[in-house]
């Protein structure tokens, strides 16, 4: 019997995810940090593709629509309530007033919220023939409605496109995308990089307009305007996501694990990312905050992917929905 050996493709993609997630997110700390500098150059590219290959991904491996939906509540909505909470708690501690609630999502905790209710709603959407072309219509229009960071309403709606197309895809899209000259690859990775320095040099746009938090008139933009940035933004992921892609190993390497533990990183860095944002954590500012930020970053994977904190976060999360579990056998 032959057993074949794991591609490692989608751990590795996962974790050059969660490695720039938690490096953006420190490097932003800095008190000299602005967007128009190396620092800041990064940040753009970074925020570019991140929660949207994150989305994809997870869509991807959304197959199993009823196993998503049965599942949400407790790897997701309980996580949320959960660290929402705490968040709230840590920061009364260290600046006297609570950031951020259940209802106005704060911090990274806005994407336990929104992978709840694709998980929830997959299973209906995935009936729905033109499902892809609705996203599609949804990701332009959300800007044009009065939404905003309450319940990630403006997010959820944004990201859902990312969320289908990963859903929609099969292992023959990637195989094409893996299948592209290293050579253009890489040339098309130096036109984004220098597409996106342009970008921020020139203010083309806000850079609030990566985060989908918001409408298109909060921004000061028309609705012409959102939608051609909109478009701009779409652009850039997809041209980014190949080059992530077709660059990616796809056998097993020193980080291959981390890209299976990507959810303790990421609801734990947070902690580390209020510290930097309270205290003297982040540096001077400069090459030296810049130098913290990334060695922080190399910290908190190793830190964070480690066996012990991600079976002490499966074991919390199980205490959690433990009384919603005995409730559903008695009713039964």
């Amino acid at each position: 019997m032959v057993i074949e050996e794991r591609d490692y493709t989608f751990d590795n993609i996962k974790a050059f995810l969660i490695a720039s997630t938690v490096f953006a997110h420190l490097l932003k700390q800095s008190p000299t940090f602005t967007l128009n500098s190396p620092s800041g150059y990064i940040y753009f590219i970074i925020f570019s593709f991140i929660m949207e290959g994150f989305f994809l991904i997870s869509g991807y491996f959304s197959g199993n629509t009823v196993k998503c939906r049965n599942t949400a509540v407790k790897n997701f909505l309980l996580p949320y309530i959960f660290f929402t909470l705490l968040v709230s708690g840590i920061s009364m501690l260290i600046c006297g007033r609570p950031r951020g609630d259940l209802i106005v999502t704060s911090f990274a905790l806005w994407f336990m919220l929104a992978m709840f209710v694709f998980r929830v709603t997959v299973d209906l959407a995935s009936k729905f023939k033109y499902i892809l072309p609705a996203a599609f219509l949804l990701y332009f229009l959300a800007g044009c409605l009065p939404l905003d960071n309450t319940l990630a309403g403006a997010r959820i709606c944004h990201f859902f496109l990312f969320y289908i197309i990963g859903y929609k895809m099969k292992p023959r899209h990637f195989e094409k995308i893996r299948s592209i000259n290293k050579a253009f690859t890489i040339a098309l990775g130096a036109v984004l990089t220098a597409a996106s320095v342009a970008i921020v040099s020139l203010r083309l746009f806000p850079m609030g307009m990566l985060y989908m938090r918001d409408s298109y008139e909060s921004r000061g933009l028309t609705f012409p305007e959102g939608w051609l940035i909109s478009l701009v933004i779409l652009i850039l992921f997809f041209g980014w996501f190949a080059v992530i892609v077709n660059l990616m190993p796809a056998g097993k390497t020193f980080f291959s694990d981390i890209g299976r533990k990507t959810i303790t990183i990421y609801l734990l860095h947070i902690g580390v990312r209020y510290l930097f944002m309270y205290t003297p954590a982040a540096g001077p500012g400069g090459i030296t905050s810049f130098l913290i930020a990334l060695l922080t970053t190399i910290v908190i994977l190793w830190l964070f992917s480690r066996e012990p904190v991600y079976k002490a976060y499966n074991l919390l999360v199980d205490l959690m929905y433990k009384p919603i579990e005995l409730l559903t056998c008695w009713k039964r």
